[in-house]
């Protein structure tokens, strides 16, 4: 009872000695700081409100537009793809590669000894960085004459050819390679449609452009001349890859007008 009274007791203390006068100004000071107070609360509140709905409202029309924008992107994507498959370009190149490259034959002992080398000294160490497990040559070292041949030609780098100084130049992309000059008619073909492909992959920015046998699953064309060239995706090292899960989907399709996707991986 005492402390409460001390309590009750010091708002008087605090105005002991202000006139009638002082004082009533002193508690119309003391409500309007106190309504300011409240009022610069509530409209904090609000505000923060406004700006967190407005936020939101903003990342929902970003997300929407980037939404629509893939959209876009991979109808036009499916446009492109589908024109430029029904092109007697694309037809009869297809045609003509996977012959050639049923027709390609091994390398020698020579050449295969080059090819074993940079699986074992280059490409193996390579792929360790990025794969788990312990990767092996037998594994990915190309099981078909047809892979050997395309591999050691067009994809495996050897080294730089010199001027006529014997100043070591520098090997061109694989991409830009059109003649191995090794006489196959595999080569005659690549000279005739690569040039074009190309094109398209730098026009449009694609990654790369494969042709895939239907019957088979061998890649016999690929214009930037990777790892799964002139690989089988049905039963060499990237049969489990989006690439190959993609090639599955669209071979069982009886649509002719089938597109498949797949996650990047």
């Amino acid at each position: 009872m005492n402390l409460l009274r001390r309590i009750q007791g010091v708002p008087g203390k605090i105005f002991q000695g202000f006139g009638v006068q002082s004082k009533l100004i002193s508690l119309v000071l003391t409500a309007s700081l106190v309504s300011l107070l409240l009022t610069g609360l509530l409209s904090f509140a609000v505000a923060r409100h406004l700006l967190a709905e407005a936020g939101h409202e903003r990342l929902t029309a970003l997300r929407n537009a980037r939404a629509e924008a893939i959209r876009q992107y991979i109808k036009e994507l499916s446009d492109h793809v589908m024109t430029l498959s029904e092109t007697r370009m694309t037809i009869d190149g297809m045609q003509r590669y996977t012959q050639a490259f049923n027709q390609l034959p091994d390398i020698g002992p020579p050449q295969q000894s080059q090819l074993r080398k940079f699986y074992e000294q280059v490409y193996i160490p390579k792929l360790r960085k990025s794969v788990s497990g312990e990767p092996s040559v037998p594994t990915y070292y190309p099981a078909s004459a047809a892979e050997r041949y395309l591999k050691f030609h067009y994809a495996v780098p050897r080294p730089a050819p010199t001027d006529k100084a014997g100043v070591p130049t520098a090997r061109p992309d694989p991409a830009s390679v059109i003649d191995a000059a090794d006489g196959s008619a595999w080569t005659s073909v690549h000279k005739e449609y690569h040039r074009r492909f190309k094109r398209l992959v730098d026009l449009f920015g694609y990654q790369d452009i494969l042709m895939v046998d239907v019957q088979t699953g061998n890649v016999v064309y690929s214009v930037k001349k990777e790892d799964d060239f002139g690989t089988n995706l049905l039963t060499g090292p990237y049969s489990d890859s989006g690439l190959a899960k993609t090639f599955r989907a669209v071979r069982q399709s009886r649509d002719p007008f089938f597109i498949s996707y797949s996650d990047f991986e």
